[in-house]
């Protein structure tokens, strides 16, 4: 009985650490939110975080739900935001989703989450080939 309580509360932890990849309903979110998220997900997973100091952008991978998640830092024109790549398969299709959340300029956001569009869908073609 211990071993199994033990076993449910290590899979429990687990799912714990795992990140939601779609925290909220809508893409315009405070920057309270943004906060909130980053803080969550830079502790959770700082052993994946990649700065991309040149492009402003802080990167974490969350292998359990396959997902890369891209902050904006502060001085990109998009700042505070964050797009989400989320990798997802289903009867051996493999889909490839883009989420993403602002504070800042819409504008931006809308540039960056284009951009990141534009990369999901070069993985897309090479998973039909």
């Amino acid at each position: 009985m211990k071993k199994i309580i033990f076993l449910l509360l290590v899979i429990s932890a687990g799912l714990a650490l795992a990140t939601e990849v779609k925290p909220y309903p809508q893409a315009n979110i405070t920057v309270e939110q943004w906060n909130n998220y980053y803080e969550l997900v830079s502790k959770n997973l700082a052993s994946s975080r990649r700065a991309f100091d040149s492009h402003k952008l802080e990167v974490f991978s969350d292998d359990s739900v396959r997902a890369s998640i891209a902050f904006t830092m502060p001085g990109h024109e998009a700042h505070p935001c964050w797009v989400t790549r989320h990798v997802t398969e289903e009867n051996g299709t493999v889909s490839v989703s883009v989420i993403g959340y602002f504070a800042g300029n819409e504008g931006a956001f809308k540039t960056l989450f284009n951009q990141y569009e534009a990369m999901a869908e070069q993985t897309r073609i090479q998973f039909r080939k």
